[in-house]
């Protein structure tokens, strides 16, 4: 099972290192510092390129490959290094360095990029040991302000927090968020059950947390999604729509009121991309859909149907979220139907036409699936 995280790096800070001088960066092009190896038996350096923070701190990487003696035996080692400047400084300090031990001869490490902040680092760490299939990635935290550094134990961070013993494989740092949490990927390599996921959302004003449901797209009855939706003086309704294949997919969505329907057509979303529809936009907002329709200003309830479009009818998920910041309250909903839409008749409107019929005034082509009730019509 693989997870996407958030972490705080403020909450991992600990372990403090020591900043010797280093040297400035050079003008040479920056090379991959993440797996270097030596050279018909000689010794390399390579540098990374340089990552600069919005508030002026600048990164580099270099890593050392060279030849040495580990418990006897001629081995190529790697050594890390993380340089960092002061905004304005012209000089690099060395803030951290990865020395080779026999268990662990070759290791390497890629900056991710700084956070939001502008004074706080990460990066990925690589480490094997030589002649064989031993190996993993780590997780590097640097803040500029105190000058320290930590690598955080991801099974000992999950175990103390789930009171059992967890096994986990760091597969990638995608960056961090816009409130300044580390977003990780990693996937659990111990035994089915093992692990239970769970998710949550904070509110950009960091008061409410929601809880966001998991699901797993192969274990429905269909792509497929039936959900009440309303609106009052304080809540709204989003609706939420995600690929879980790697390929692009299509699906239409529609709102249901009393007295119409508003309809998206057919949508195409590419491959792990999510599309959220907030309904009391969209209302408010007075957006047109495929046929030039509105949702009226007075709806403040209805249901919202959607469907795959496809031969592959377990492709996409979805839920609608119902919630309530000033209440404090929410309320998810994924149920979804029995098989996807399918088609069921098609006419076009109007039917007949006399006279020169201009280009941009063409019949529309309505297609209509069981599903549909007469509301639920949309334009091909």
């Amino acid at each position: 099972m693989t997870l996407s995280l958030v972490l705080r790096p403020l909450a991992m800070l600990g372990l403090t290192m020591l900043v010797p001088q280093g040297p400035p960066a050079t003008g040479d092009a920056p090379e991959n510092t993440f797996f270097v190896r030596c050279r018909e038996g000689s010794g390399r350096t390579v540098r990374g390129p340089l990552v600069s923070s919005s508030s002026g701190y600048r990164a580099y990487v270099t890593v050392t490959a060279e030849m040495r003696r580990l418990e006897g035996w001629p081995t190529c080692v790697n050594t890390s290094s993380l340089f960092v400047a002061s905004p304005g400084a012209r000089s690099f300090s060395m803030v951290f360095q990865k020395e080779p031990t026999p268990e662990r001869s070759g290791n390497g490490l890629r900056l991710v990029d700084w956070g939001p902040d502008g004074r706080t680092l990460a990066a990925v760490s690589l480490w094997w040991q030589e002649d064989s299939d031993v190996g993993g990635h780590g997780i590097l935290i640097y803040r500029a302000e105190t000058k320290r550094v930590v690598e955080p134990d991801l099974d000992a961070l999950f175990s103390r927090s789930l009171r059992r013993e967890c096994s986990l494989r760091l597969d990638d740092i995608p960056g961090f968020t816009e409130s300044g949490e580390l977003v990780v990927k990693v996937t659990s390599t111990g035994g089915p059950g093992s692990i239970i996921a769970s998710a949550l959302s904070l509110s950009t004003d960091r008061t409410q947390v929601f809880r966001v449901p998991m699901r797993d797209r192969t274990v429905q009855s269909s792509s497929t999604g039936e959900y009440p939706w309303s609106l009052d003086d304080s809540s709204s309704s989003i609706v939420y729509i995600k690929n879980a294949t790697g390929s692009e997919k299509q699906y239409t969505l529609y709102v249901n009121f009393d007295g119409g329907s508003y309809a998206l057509g057919v949508v195409s979303i590419p491959g792990g991309q999510t599309h959220s529809y907030d309904i009391r936009a969209l209302r408010d907002g007075q957006v047109p859909d495929v046929n030039g329709n509105t949702i009226p200003l007075d709806a403040s309830q209805g249901h919202v149907h959607w469907s795959v479009r496809g031969k592959e009818s377990k492709a996409l998920i979805g839920r609608v979220e119902q919630f309530d910041l000033t209440n404090g309250l929410s309320m998810t909903a994924a149920c979804g139907l029995c098989c996807p839409d399918s088609y069921y008749t098609s006419w076009l409107t109007p039917a007949s036409v006399v006279g020169v019929v201009e280009p941009r005034k063409m019949p529309s082509r309505i297609r209509r699936s069981p599903w549909s009730a007469s509301r639920r019509a949309g334009r091909l």
